[in-house]
């Protein structure tokens, strides 16, 4: 982008003056830095103000105590989550009728 920004040069010195322009009037009188200091001001004072006003953090109690684990063979799963397939990968068919065709069948060329 810098590349076709600046390749004509009249074009850069008028970015180069535009730029220059607006910095000027964001600090200029009445210009956006004032505006910007008061916002400043009051978010400090905002933040004062909850701050002094924030209630005492209260007391740490005992840590309660946790559940006892439990195996994890003896859960079932909730709704929503994935099964398990604990099926063996055998790329053997479970039975005959698996396999379509008879084998004195000729075959065609």
């Amino acid at each position: 982008m810098q590349q076709l920004l600046f390749r004509d040069w009249r074009f850069a010195l008028l970015w180069a003056i535009g730029l220059t322009a607006g910095v000027a009037a964001f600090f200029s009188q009445g210009g956006g830095h004032e505006q910007l200091v008061k916002s400043a001001e009051e978010i400090k004072a905002a933040r004062q103000v909850t701050e002094s006003a924030a209630p005492a953090p209260a007391p740490v109690a005992a840590p309660a105590q946790a559940p006892a684990p439990v195996a994890e063979e003896d859960e079932d799963p909730g709704f929503g989550e994935p099964l398990a397939d604990t099926t063996p990968l055998d790329p053997t068919p479970p039975d005959e009728a698996a396999n379509a065709g008879s084998p004195d069948a000729a075959t065609q060329p």
